[in-house]
């Protein structure tokens, strides 16, 4: 932050007239030093006043706690005497008969520890301690530690009121607007601060885009104070919070709406659901910050109560737009993780409150690491990999930043809710400021990436145009040009961009005109489903322990009892269509029975052998009709697919758990929680593992050609395995490097190439 020119008395005098009672404690309370509230008497053994009748008072200073006799002159009167120790490096306790005083020097230290080492106050005072008597124990020394705590909070608030020039030119306390005394991003155009008077007239329009993202932290939580909210408010709504009043008026009038979007992510309702706690009276916080350089936007810092709403994040746009300087802006581009779901509603909840359509348009975008836990058609909607304008921007700032302010969040969560407001107020200034100074050198080490790799870019695009026909390349620009025309009023125009697989096998309920073939295929995908079932509860009989439970017995007899009739009812059907089937021993394929038992729970005894009875399919049968065979290799294709698609599901979902779920859990009980989904999610992928490599193997014996073994080949543990690696999405190439295994692969299994998009390659 500026620092400014120092204070002067005048200064000193503005900034405490008539606020001494905000800045500190009732003197009569505080005059009280010699006979505390925890019972402590101080030492009465001690000198009162040196051989010229100077008191003794105690100096706290980044070096220790010390007793010195103090010299004070009185020619301005005893009503000066604190602005003149103030000007002198000492804060005193109080401002009646106080002989405690604190240096401005170890107020400082204390403000730069705790934003830079994340030190409490508790912890900085025991320093201090230490550093007195480094052999006592810092409970049997004067506890200033309550006055530490209440002058840094002064001592805080009266660095940003300098800062912000309150005390010079005649600017008081009281004239403080609102988010005046935080810090925005340097970067981010601004009218009338960092654009030149012509910038509308630009070209170049897409340069001059605001972009802001929202998001939640359920880590910065507070715990419910038994005092009540009986503090002081210092700086309210001058820094990043709003002030409760207006913020708690905008809650109580704002328009509740029921969003049935098509993506309704599951994952977040889950995360919410155990992060909420009775004992909180704020259970997070959501902010704003700039989705390019990360700097948060001033009042734009929101107490949840109850969940993250839409409503609270309404708040917290509608400051940012207010305290960032959006004056003619024309469009802003707004990341948040559920867009396609907020975004429905958001001109009926706050459109009486935003600039009109025709002078700001509104852009909507999710982060690109949580794009991909949306269901498919959100990727070309949202992603801001398919913006016009958006450049290369990942929208996901605010993980990183909430992983900085985290480090504070035990310490605030039992303060009381001003001082908890000022010390995340400070900590997101601070982030600010820092990123205020570092932003030249970042931006230069940016610019010569992005000449990089735009060269890189061009040769690729180059590489990519050569290997294509020149009638599909303008055809392929044409739709994405109307698509990016369309989208701000028919977003679904932006699906053009999915990737085009091949045609995938026929489905099982693909509409066959022979009845009998339909009676057919209907008792093969009856056998299918036994199949899937047997394996199913030869799975639960591996997991039994040594000693299984009573219930866990009877479950499993009561899964064998209805798959033994299943079984009977599916003999009588074949024989009823003419087909032979019986209950025979099913012979299994190469893959070992335990093959994908790493991912489950380990340790578990040996099982009892499981039954190995199983209906007769074509697959299973030497002498079976082609026409049976034919029948059973279609439907085990749609089956294989299927499993595989399901298989991608549940692995996805095992990776969100693990990235946004267990790493950031701030209890033990949510990490217990989600162990307990995680093994859950492991028995499933085993079981389809599983029924998939019996599928595969029926189709071996059913003769497939090549070309559909080379599809669904033979499964592994390594071809199962979760990461929560992020890629770069925006750098030419990088969908090779990152080479995924072939379940993941649409167009069939991975090749030796190299080049992206080989479909698209031709002989000339």
């Amino acid at each position: 932050m500026p620092q400014g020119r120092p204070l002067s008395e005048a200064d000193v005098l503005e900034l405490l007239d008539g606020n001494v009672d905000d800045l500190l404690e009732d003197e009569d309370e505080l005059g009280k030093e010699d006979e505390r509230d925890d019972g402590q008497v101080l030492p009465i053994n001690l000198p009162v006043a040196d051989g010229l009748n100077n008191s003794y008072c105690r100096v706290v200073h980044t070096n220790g706690i010390h007793y010195l006799p103090l010299v004070t002159c009185g020619c301005h009167g005893l009503e000066k005497r604190p602005a003149d120790l103030i000007l002198n490096g000492l804060i005193p306790a109080s401002f009646s008969g106080s002989r405690i005083y604190f240096t401005t020097a170890v107020l400082s230290d204390y403000r730069l520890a705790n934003l830079e080492c994340k030190s409490s106050a508790l912890h900085y005072w025991h320093k201090l301690c230490r550093h007195t008597a480094a052999a006592t124990h810092p409970g049997d020394m004067d506890n200033f530690y309550r006055e530490l705590r209440r002058l840094s909070r002064g001592w805080r608030w009266l660095k940003k009121l300098q800062w912000s020039g309150v005390g010079q030119a005649g600017k008081g306390i009281n004239d403080v607007g609102e988010g005046e005394l935080a810090i925005f991003c340097p970067t981010c155009p601004q009218p009338e601060i960092n654009l030149p008077p012509d910038w509308q007239s630009d070209k170049n329009w897409k340069v001059y885009i605001r972009q802001l993202t929202a998001d939640g932290n359920f880590k910065a939580d507070h715990v419910r104070q038994k005092s009540g909210d009986a503090d002081i408010w210092l700086s309210e709504g001058a820094g990043m919070m709003w002030t409760r009043e207006k913020a708690q008026a905008f809650l109580d009038a704002a328009i509740v709406t029921k969003t049935k979007a098509p993506c309704d992510n599951q994952f977040r309702v889950i995360e919410q659901a155990m992060l909420l706690s009775k004992a909180c009276d704020v259970t997070g916080i959501v902010a704003i910050a700039c989705a390019r350089h990360g700097c948060f936007a001033p009042n734009s810092l929101t107490n949840l109560t109850a969940g993250e709403q839409q409503r609270h994040v309404d708040m917290a746009l509608l400051q940012a737009m207010k305290t960032t300087h959006m004056e003619d802006i024309r469009m802003l581009l707004l990341f948040y993780d559920i867009m396609c779901q907020y975004w429905i509603h958001l001109r009926k909840r706050i459109g009486h409150l935003l600039p009109p359509e025709e002078s700001l348009v509104i852009e909507r975008a999710i982060g690109l690491m949580h794009v991909h836990g949306h269901q498919r058609d959100c990727f070309p909607r949202f992603s801001p990999s398919f913006i016009p304008g958006a450049a290369i921007v990942a929208g996901e700032i605010l993980e990183s930043l909430w992983a900085v302010l985290n480090t504070v969040a035990p310490m605030t969560r039992t303060m009381t809710l001003a001082h908890r407001a000022e010390v995340l107020d400070d900590h997101m200034n601070d982030s600010n400021w820092k990123k205020l100074l570092d932003m030249p050198g970042v931006l230069c080490r940016k610019f010569q990436k992005a000449e990089l790799m735009s060269t890189k870019a061009a040769a690729y695009f180059a590489s990519l145009c050569s290997s294509i026909k020149e009638e599909h390349r303008v055809t392929w620009e044409e739709e994405i040009a109307h698509a990016e025309s369309r989208r701000l009023v028919d977003i679904t125009a932006m699906d053009i961009m999915h990737a085009r697989a091949a045609e995938p096998a026929p489905s099982a309920s693909a509409v066959v005109e022979d009845v009998h073939t339909v009676q057919q295929d209907e008792w093969i995908q009856q056998g299918l489903r036994l199949e899937a079932k047997q394996i199913e509860i030869q799975d639960k009989v591996r997991r039994l322990a040594k000693y299984p439970r009573e219930d866990d017995q009877k479950a499993i007899e009561t899964d064998r009892a209805a798959l033994r009739s299943q079984l009977d009812v599916f003999v009588v059907l074949a024989s009823k269509l003419g087909l032979a089937a019986s209950v025979t021993h099913f012979v299994d394929d190469e893959t070992p029975t335990n093959a994908f038992d790493d991912i489950d729970i380990k340790g578990a005894a040996d099982p009892p052998p499981p039954t190995q009875a199983t209906a007769s399919l074509s697959s299973a049968e030497v002498q079976s009709s082609q026409s049976s065979r034919a029948a059973e290799l279609r439907l085990r294709q749609s089956h294989a697919d299927t499993l595989l698609q399901n298989l991608r599901e549940l692995i996805a979902e095992k990776s969100f758990h693990y990235s946004h779920i267990m790493r950031v859990a701030p209890r033990k009980a949510v990490r217990t929680r989600t162990r307990t989904t995680l093994g859950r999610l492991n028995h499933q992928i085993g079981t389809l593992c599983r029924v998939y490599s019996k599928c595969r193997a029926s189709l071996v014996r059913l003769g497939a050609d090549e070309r559909t073994l080379q599809r669904y080949q033979q499964l592994t543990a390594v071809d199962i395995k979760s990461s929560t690696a992020i890629l770069e999405p925006n750098r030419p190439g990088s969908t090779t490097d990152h080479v995924l295994s072939w379940i993941w692969q649409l167009d069939g299994p991975v090749t030796d190439t190299t080049e992206g998009l080989t479909e698209c390659k031709y002989s000339a």
